[in-house]
């Protein structure tokens, strides 16, 4: 301990504890005690509070304003979910995730790509604003920016973006999907291929109720229609397959 500088090294089965609900493990620890900021390093850095579990090798929180940033590998458990990422930050407070470099997100039900992410632990939307894919039992989607609630399963995806499944593939513009009920829309030159009925439309707005097994296109529709290798164009104002 400096008692001029007020910093503090200490070695060996570091533990912070702050209040009843966050704790920080390691095995050094660098802490400057005017900033009040503190760098953990160890073989496994462990950070706890009720809401996540992250692991990583280096973490440097501020305990004046609970913001934690780990400029290396991390993984956090959160759930069924596991999340990686090559750094990222942590709102102790805001219980809000910023990461940052080859983010994946791993749940039993589908696997989120992407390269930059925030999400809030609160609501379980994962917002992203870089290429991101995500694959899962009911197909794979996939979207230049937008948000995907993990628990829900619905998503609001904007640039060019896609959903694809055994039964039909959607793309366009902006794009709403509920994966759960199968019910969704997308605008702005859309594409909506129907797999089972060999069927292409292309139109401004499609709805899609899944539940019913509908699809309505709007705006200046254009159908091909395949059958025993001949071809049926089929044009109007709207139109419902």
């Amino acid at each position: 301990q400096n008692t001029g500088t007020n910093i503090v090294e200490a070695f060996g089965n570091i533990k912070i504890n702050q209040g009843d609900t966050l704790t920080i493990v390691g095995d050094t620890l660098y802490y400057e005690g005017n900033t009040r900021i503190a760098t953990i390093w160890g073989k496994s850095v462990v950070l706890r509070d009720k809401k996540v579990t992250l692991r990583t090798k280096k973490v440097i929180y501020n305990m004046a304003n609970g913001m934690a940033y780990y400029p290396v590998s991390g993984q956090i458990m959160q759930d069924s979910s596991r999340l990686t990422s090559n750094t990222g930050y942590y709102n102790t407070r805001t219980k809000y995730f910023n990461y940052i470099g080859d983010v994946e997100v791993v749940h039993p039900k589908f696997v989120l790509c992407t390269d930059s992410m925030d999400y809030d632990t609160h609501t379980k939307k994962a917002i992203f604003k870089s290429f991101t894919t995500i694959k899962g039992e009911d197909g794979n989607m996939t979207a230049e920016r937008g948000w995907y609630n993990i628990q829900t399963k619905e998503s609001y995806f904007s640039g060019r973006s896609t959903v694809d499944n055994e039964k039909y593939m959607l793309t366009g513009d902006t794009l709403n999907y509920d994966s759960d009920k199968d019910f969704g829309w997308a605008r702005g030159n859309v594409v909506f291929v129907s797999k089972t009925d060999s069927l292409i439309t292309v139109g401004d707005e499609v709805i899609r109720v899944g539940s019913q097994g509908i699809t309505k296109v709007n705006g200046s529709t254009i159908t091909q229609y395949i059958s025993r290798n001949q071809t049926a164009l089929i044009a109007g104002d709207s139109l419902r397959i």
